[in-house]
């Protein structure tokens, strides 16, 4: 047990950090409101019903998520309908699949995920959130020299000890 608390930590902060910020993002996006209480019980209660299924544990996709928008998908039912054309897909070129460079693979989840930096955001943080400034370069930093697990505990704590020593009549939001 003992060594299994840390890697589920890690993971668990991993995927409910990486559902905020998809569902934040696409909600700024799309001028809709963002409850960040109701994902994270939407995330919990998937998980909570998956494990009577031994199921994998549910988190959002970026990637995932960026294709859909990009497609001018509004619904949950999206996601159903390019998970099943996937399948289809996937059942006629799966032997071919193992002769795509990963690269290819890698610059096509470089250009979704690209569209979902907002440089204007990054910039007003930058010019008007002084208190963000070090988590986020932090994050950054972190993203490019360690795993993202770790990239992500490090700008969290890093955010965290930064409004803390701010105090609270600095920032925007709470951690």
């Amino acid at each position: 047990m003992p060594n299994l608390v840390l890697p589920a930590l890690v993971m668990t902060l991993l995927a409910v950090t990486e559902a905020m910020a998809i569902a934040k993002a696409f909600a700024r996006r799309a001028n809709e409101p963002f409850d960040g209480n109701q994902e994270l019980v939407g995330q919990g209660l998937a998980n909570l019903t998956g494990s009577f299924f031994s199921s994998y544990p549910a988190s959002g996709s970026f990637n995932r998520s960026g294709v859909n928008v990009a497609a001018g998908a509004r619904t949950p039912l999206a996601a159903v309908s390019a998970a099943v054309l996937l399948i289809v897909i996937l059942s006629f070129v799966a032997p071919w699949a193992r002769w795509l460079p990963l690269a290819v693979i890698g610059g096509l989840l470089v250009v979704v995920a690209w569209g979902l930096v907002n440089p204007r955001e990054i910039r007003h943080l930058w010019k008007h959130e002084p208190v963000d400034r070090l988590p986020m370069v932090v994050t950054f930093a972190g993203t490019v020299t360690l795993s993202l697990e770790w990239a992500i505990l490090l700008g969290l704590a890093t955010a965290w000890v930064s409004r803390r020593l701010a105090g609270p009549e600095t920032g925007s939001g709470s951690l």
